[in-house]
């Protein structure tokens, strides 16, 4: 709805100052602040955008500006960490994943993103942790049970190599490594 407010032409600036008092002036001040915050104001339809459109500088931005109005968000904390991971900032990405799982343990997806740039750094016993963490808050999470399926072959792997490599030859142990799927590296989540 608009409202249009018509004044008269004061004759003098002192006719102002005897016509409005301050008392009348802070409906005005409180419009135009409430105008001014929410034209500013990032909603999550704007970095969800973005992101679909894979522009992870744009989803950093974004991110960044609406924290400053919330920064407990976890929606918008959750997208500017995979906005880091997908611009590179692999170690700012892995920060904020921690921040956000101390802060927010009931919520499966930043642990699954957790557990991916650990895997992806070689820390199979932290990735396996965290995978199996989303799967505690969502047991029916397909991407961290495929995750920790993939953390529980590299163990695997892992495993029987020292255990190759401990004792004397073995052709059924060797034959065990080599039934093993080889996995490509570990995506980016």
């Amino acid at each position: 709805m608009n409202h249009s407010i018509a004044m008269k032409p004061p004759k003098s600036p002192r006719d102002i100052l005897l016509r409005v008092g301050p008392e009348r002036l802070w409906p005005f001040g409180l419009a135009a602040f409430c105008g001014l915050s929410m034209a500013q104001e990032v909603r999550h339809a704007d970095i969800e955008r973005e992101l679909r459109q894979a522009r992870f500088e744009q989803v950093f931005t974004l991110s960044d500006r609406a924290l400053a109005d919330r920064p407990r968000d976890p929606q918008v904390r959750f997208w500017r960490a995979l906005a880091q991971d997908k611009l590179g900032r692999t170690e700012q990405a892995l920060t904020e994943y921690q921040a956000l799982v101390q802060d927010h343990p009931e919520l499966p997806e930043p642990h699954n993103n957790l557990g991916v740039l650990l895997l992806r750094r070689g820390d199979l016993d932290a990735a396996h942790a965290a995978f199996q963490q989303a799967l505690r808050m969502d047991a029916g999470y397909a991407e961290a049970m495929e995750n920790l399926g993939d953390v529980l072959v590299l163990q695997a792997r892992r495993l029987y190599q020292q255990s190759a490599q401990s004792g004397p030859p073995r052709p059924a142990l060797r034959d065990k490594i080599n039934a093993l799927p080889l996995l490509p590296s570990p995506q980016k989540p």
